[in-house]
C-alpha cells in the first residue's frame, strides 16, 4: 500500500521538522544537549580542547539524510551502519565537488533560493566553509537551520541554531550574508536516493503527513 498524499512539500515539510528538532528551534542547543550529542555523534566535545578543534557544520547535513532514509558511500556517518565508519575531515569535501552525485552550482537568477529542505553550502575563501539548511523564506530573507553555530570554540554555547539571513545577488553571484553561496543539494535529489525507513523520531509533524511518509516511502525510492 502507498500513499498518494507523499508529494515533495512532504518530504520537504518533514526535512524542516527535523532541522528544527536538531536546532532546538527557537532555543538553540548547547554542546551538551543530548540531541546536539546525537547530531555529531560525540564528536565535539567532551571539553574546551576537543572542541576547539572541530567543526560540527557539515553534521546536520548527514544526519538529516541519515534520517531521511538516505544510505550511500559518500554520506559521512557512523550510526548509518553502513559504507564504514565517519571518516575525519570529510564532512563538508563529501557534499560537493563530485562526491555527492547531485551536488549543483546555483543559477545565474536574481530570484532564485534555496527551498525548504536543500543543504546550502557558503564559503568565500574555503577556509570560511559553512554547511546549512534551508528551512524557507522569512520575508525577504532565508531561515536557516545551523550547526557550527559558534565556530570552532571551546564554549559549550552556542552549538546549533536557526538563523535568518538576507540572500542577495551581486555581480552573478549570490550571498548568504557575507558568503558566497556556492553549491545546494536539492532535497528532491536526496529524496530519490532514500533506500530505508525515515526516522521521524522529534520532529513535529502533523499526523496525516506521518501516515503519507510511513505508507508510501518506498514508492518514492528511485524515482
Amino acid at each position: 500500500m502507498t500513499s498518494p498524499d507523499l508529494t515533495l512539500d512532504v518530504w520537504r515539510a518533514a526535512a524542516v521538522a527535523l532541522c528544527e528538532h536538531a536546532c532546538g528551534r527557537d532555543v538553540g542547543r548547547t554542546k551538551d544537549d543530548a540531541v546536539y550529542l546525537e547530531v555529531t555523534e560525540k564528536r565535539d566535545g567532551p571539553g574546551p580542547e576537543q572542541r576547539r578543534r572541530y567543526s560540527s557544520c557539515g553534521d546536520l547535513a548527514h544526519w538529516l539524510y541519515k534520517r531521511l532514509g538516505v544510505r550511500e558511500e559518500w554520506l559521512n556517518r557512523t550510526d548509518d551502519g553502513a559504507f564504514g565508519p565517519w571518516r575525519p575531515g570529510a564532512n563538508i569535501s563529501r557534499l560537493w565537488g563530485g562526491a555527492c552525485p547531485f551536488d549543483q552550482v546555483p543559477p545565474n537568477d536574481a530570484a532564485w533560493m534555496p527551498e525548504a529542505g536543500d543543504v546550502v553550502l557558503i564559503w568565500n575563501t574555503g577556509v570560511d566553509a559553512h554547511v546549512m539548511v534551508a528551512l524557507g523564506r522569512d520575508g525577504p530573507a532565508l531561515r536557516t537551520a545551523n550547526y557550527g553555530a559558534g565556530g570552532m570554540s571551546p564554549l559549550a554555547s552556542p552549538g546549533a541554531k536557526i538563523a535568518s539571513k538576507v540572500l542577495t545577488f551581486q555581480h552573478g553571484k549570490h550571498f548568504y550574508g557575507s558568503r558566497q553561496v556556492q553549491r545546494y543539494l536539492p532535497l528532491e535529489a536526496a529524496v530519490r536516493r532514500i533506500s530505508v525507513a525515515p526516522d521521524l523520531s522529534g520532529a513535529e509533524l502533523p499526523g496525516e503527513d506521518i501516515d503519507a511518509i510511513n505508507l508510501g516511502w518506498r514508492a518514492s525510492v528511485g524515482r
